[in-house]
């Protein structure tokens, strides 16, 4: 467990750790949700970077379904 301090205007550092784990880069968006008295925070998954995980080592092509697939198998979830 790691524990923050809020800074001005609501600012929190997520320790190096947790972004290395959840390749957290700047510029990547972060979802907020509130779940009764807990806030959930969820890095956004860009289409590119799930074409890239889909692709990735793969010596063929990979068809429209199988993106559309994975896409929605991700988005639709929630």
């Amino acid at each position: 467990m790691y524990v923050q301090t809020i800074l001005k205007d609501g600012i929190i550092e997520i320790p190096e750790m947790i972004r290395d784990q959840l390749y957290i880069n700047e510029g990547d968006e972060i979802e907020f949700q509130v779940d009764k008295d807990k806030l959930i925070l969820t890095k956004r998954i860009k289409p590119f970077d799930v074409f890239c995980n889909i692709n990735q080592g793969s010596k063929k092509d990979i068809s429209m379904v199988e993106i559309k697939a994975e896409l929605f198998q991700k988005y639709e979830q929630d």
